[in-house]
């Protein structure tokens, strides 16, 4: 019986320094694959803008340019028709949602179809990300009633899913 108790205890004590050992090894020999890079600290308000996404070669990435900003592509008469900025305000109002899908090209050509549709009558696109749904609305309503039109017109084109969504709006001052 002494035999046994004595055989356990060199078996446990054998098995805990072969782990001893093994969790040593397993950490001491480990190299560092990622280098630490310095801190660059800005204390003088300046950014670096010399960084350009299209250098990284990624065929996945998307860039859109904002439709909104002041970098806006188009004829000068295209351009004279919109207020500019300065010249509107934001106010509470109704947009219609024609869209929202998890898809970026999705709702960039959803978004490029109703600007050409609904442009003529005289009613903006806007392409909202609001995480993790892209989603199309149109017009800048101030009462519910133009924007109950709007959304029966939107209906008239396809967008069988147009619905009223209470928000910001952009309005002429």
């Amino acid at each position: 019986m002494a035999w046994k108790v004595y055989d356990s205890m060199v078996i446990l004590r054998r098995g805990l320094v072969f782990c001893l050992v093994l969790g040593l090894l397993s950490c001491g020999g480990s190299k560092q694959l990622v280098q630490d890079k310095p801190k660059i600290e800005n204390r003088t308000g300046q950014y670096d803008e010399s960084f350009d996404p299209l250098t990284l070669n990624d065929d996945d990435l998307v860039i859109v340019p904002d439709s909104s900003g002041p970098a806006q592509m188009g004829s000068a008469t295209e351009q004279e028709k919109r207020p500019s900025p300065a010249a509107t305000k934001e106010a509470e109002g109704f947009r219609v949602q024609i869209l929202a899908t998890n898809n970026i090209e999705t709702a960039s050509l959803t978004e490029q179809e109703a600007n050409a549709r609904f442009e003529s009558l005289g009613h903006k696109t806007y392409l909202v990300f609001e995480a993790p749904l892209y989603k199309i609305r149109i017009g800048d309503c101030i009462d519910r009633n133009t924007a109950e039109e709007l959304r029966d017109k939107a209906k008239e084109y396809g967008y069988s899913g147009a619905f009223i969504v209470k928000t910001k709006v952009n309005v002429i001052k």
